[in-house]
């Protein structure tokens, strides 16, 4: 009877696996967009955060591009209630935002200033977050 059970499990095994691949995906970026930038991170009350910033590069290149991760921006952590919390560059892309306390009834966004582009997510209160 176990050796039935040990069968079914490496059984089911092997079917999630076969059945668990991954199809090519293709965002549909215009060819002139070979450098997206892309953030990480997040805003959270009463601490020391920390933005990644990088650009996109061909996958079809050798090896990761030396400047992927080469971004001289402004960030910042907005608030529509005026409140303001300025990042500091740590180098390679990343920004260190100390943020205060944050308002339960206003919206904030994270701003950033690239290249002459400036970027905003904003984000929902955090009373809506339920």
């Amino acid at each position: 009877m176990n050796n039935a059970k040990y069968i079914v499990t490496w059984i089911c095994l092997l079917w999630l696996t076969i059945g668990s691949c991954v199809d090519k995906f293709n965002a549909h970026l215009p060819e002139s967009s070979t450098r997206v930038l892309i953030v990480e991170g997040n805003i959270i009350s009463d601490s020391t955060v920390v933005f990644s910033l990088s650009c996109s590069f061909p996958l079809n290149v050798e090896g990761i591009p030396q400047d992927y991760n080469k971004i001289d921006a402004e960030v910042s952590v907005v608030g529509c209630d005026g409140s303001c919390f300025n990042g500091t560059s740590l180098g390679d892309g990343k920004y260190q935002v100390v943020i205060g306390s944050l308002n339960k009834d206003a919206s904030y966004s994270l701003k950033i200033v690239y290249e002459a582009v400036s970027y905003t997510h904003l984000t929902l209160p955090t009373n809506s977050l339920v």
